[in-house]
């Protein structure tokens, strides 16, 4: 692989990186066509062992990020059901052992004065 192109290969995988390290998922979901392109392209050339070597490290990092990413998410969904399920109500357990909707009521303060 001429050097050329294992620079752009290493910047784009670097450029993906810093979009997955900020957060920027829409970046990192506009990058797929790229990314196919950039593996045709890399699949299609000779590498040396150290290039392969270096694009592996830095896909495999990526992969990391992109997974811890996706459970991240996955946390705060289940986050977010558990505080709905609260605000909506709870389900309890009833003397026989089946389960039960209870309903929250709003919370009221009387103040007297």
């Amino acid at each position: 692989m001429d050097s050329i192109h294992l620079k752009n290969a290493l910047k784009f995988l670097h450029e993906e990186r810093e979009n997955l390290r900020a957060g920027r998922l829409q970046q990192v979901a506009a990058f797929t066509n790229q990314k196919l392109q950039l593996e045709s392209e890399i699949f299609s050339m000779r590498l040396s062992a150290r290039d392969v070597a270096r694009i592996k490290a830095a896909a495999e990092k990526n992969t990391e990020l992109l997974a811890a990413a996706l459970r991240g998410i996955r946390t705060a969904q289940d986050r977010l059901a558990a505080l709905r399920s609260v605000r909506e109500g709870s389900n309890v357990y009833t003397q026989s052992g089946g389960l039960e909707a209870m309903q929250s009521s709003p919370c009221s303060l009387e103040r007297k004065a």
